[in-house]
């Protein structure tokens, strides 16, 4: 399995990149997605980080600095856009 997956990890990668760079609906304009397979691509490309970084996947762990962050003693300032 290790071999198959070090063949695929390149493409997963970058599928998840895509899924994870995609704007959002307040940036999209008037090209109005579909919204909820937007949503669903995202909680499955989530769920496909999570299983990678519990199952502490090797080529998983080389990248995973692009989709966890430790944010222990950081402060973060909340967007004003957001609330």
């Amino acid at each position: 399995m290790n071999d198959a997956l070090r063949k695929l990890w390149p493409h997963i990668l970058s599928e998840l990149e895509h899924v994870f760079s995609k704007k959002g609906p307040e940036e999209k304009g008037k090209d109005k997605g579909d919204n909820k397979s937007d949503h669903a691509a995202i909680i499955e490309a989530i769920k496909v980080v999570d299983m990678m970084s519990a199952l502490n996947i090797e080529d998983f762990q080389m990248n995973q600095w692009i989709f966890l962050i430790d944010s222990y003693g950081m402060r973060h300032k909340p967007d004003p856009s957001l609330i």
